[in-house]
């Protein structure tokens, strides 16, 4: 287990799950303006906010994740066209 897993507040499965969340974003257009680390950094100061019910200022659980995704997602660079022949 590495250290960083030992004095957080997620355990090995939350980890897991965070690492994984992270890995299937980064691969989203909307989200393809990040690296890795960061954005696995930003999802773990998210879960240091949901874990501190008073910053999330009476917003449901899915109204909060609404909150965050949308603020870490930008506007795809790349565009896929598909021309008609």
């Amino acid at each position: 287990m590495p250290e960083e897993w030992k004095t957080s507040i997620l355990d090995g499965n939350g980890w897991d799950l965070l690492y994984t969340l992270a890995d299937k974003l980064v691969r989203h257009l909307s989200f393809e303006h990040h690296e890795l680390h960061e954005l696995r950094n930003a999802l773990l100061t998210v879960v240091r906010q949901y874990k501190a019910p008073d910053t999330r200022k009476g917003l449901s659980n899915k109204q909060f994740a609404v909150q965050v995704l949308d603020g870490l997602a930008q506007e795809p660079v790349r565009r896929t066209v598909y021309l008609g022949v």
